[in-house]
């Protein structure tokens, strides 16, 4: 009895799935769920291997059209189901933290025949200490790395190499970065889930950070990192030859990456601002700030080891 419960709870949470299947094939379907449930598979390896048990689990003749829906089942379920287990773990809350990665730079300003982000330090690419970070934390379930489509085998190969099995997608990056980010949030499909986007050149993130951003996710929909300005800022004229203004330096922040955000508020910022004519990219949060007025983009603390790798002398600090 409590199994059918169980079914009935991932099945009916698959509406996409079910409307496509009509009651036809239903009894077929319910019979793929009962497998997927009661496997005795991790549930991530259940995703990789049902589909060819549940298949051939079924009775001879069976109607060939089933299988266009079925890796669609297969899929929602598998997936529900592992973010069934990973909510017993932390006590109820299914909320995934997929950490994006954008590392479709070209990095030309540090000098360096391939982009910073794969050059090596100490015999280490950079772009490993970032994804080490996120493999290490506990909260993130997911890895997005953003990439050109040259660097994709590179990536595999340092996924390989350094174990950095939270790697889920490797996707490609578009010519400007705010189209690297847009590409992400699109990648993602659950409006509900926790989203952090990390700058690879930034790679020495503390988990302090990720924590604190993660804390501020339980009370708003975006949060961003920042420290206090240190310098003096002029606002200039547009020929950059004329202060026009000096802010007060005790209200200026330099921003930092990750920025953290609910996927469903900041997929809603990009398709606002991609529909405006004239939207200037920025930087992630500020599309929050500006095209959804209503949401509070709280600042957590950043520190000086999260600085960002612009220039060759920046490889030696």
């Amino acid at each position: 009895m409590q199994d059918e419960k169980i079914v009935k709870l991932y099945w009916y949470r698959n509406e996409q799935a079910i409307t496509e299947t009509s009651e036809k094939y239903g009894h077929y379907c319910t019979k793929i769920a009962y497998n997927i449930l009661s496997s005795n598979e991790d549930a991530q390896e259940c995703v990789n291997d049902t589909y060819m048990n549940a298949w051939n689990s079924l009775p001879p003749h069976k109607p060939s059209i089933l299988s266009t829906f079925l890796g669609k089942i297969v899929r929602n379920l598998s997936f529900n189901r592992y973010k069934h287990e990973r909510a017993l773990k932390r006590g109820g809350s299914e909320t995934a933290l997929v950490a994006v990665l954008l590392a479709a730079g070209s990095g030309s300003r540090v000098g360096l025949k391939i982009p910073k982000q794969f050059a090596e330090i100490n015999g280490k690419p950079l772009i490993a200490n970032a994804l080490e970070t996120f493999q290490n934390h506990s909260r993130i379930d997911s890895v997005i790395v953003v990439a050109q489509p040259d660097y994709f085998t590179l990536i595999e190969e340092i996924k390989s190499k350094y174990g950095f099995t939270k790697i889920d997608k490797v996707i490609a990056g578009g010519s400007e970065r705010y189209l690297s980010s847009y590409n992400a949030v699109i990648a993602c499909s659950d409006d509900n889930d926790n989203l952090l986007i990390h700058d690879a050149a930034r790679p020495y993130l503390s988990e302090r950070i990720i924590d604190d951003l993660l804390t501020c996710l339980e009370e708003c929909n975006a949060a961003t990192v920042a420290v206090p300005a240190t310098d003096t800022v002029y606002v200039a004229d547009a020929g950059l030859s004329r202060v026009v203004s000096v802010p007060d330096r005790r209200l200026l922040m330099n921003a930092q990456t990750p920025q953290a955000f609910k996927v469903g508020t900041i997929r809603a910022a990009f398709s606002k601002a991609l529909a405006d004519s004239s939207f200037v990219p920025t930087d992630d949060a500020s599309l929050v700030l500006r095209y959804l007025p209503d949401e509070v983009v709280r600042i957590v603390v950043g520190d000086s080891g999260n600085f960002k790798i612009t220039y060759q002398s920046d490889l030696e600090r």
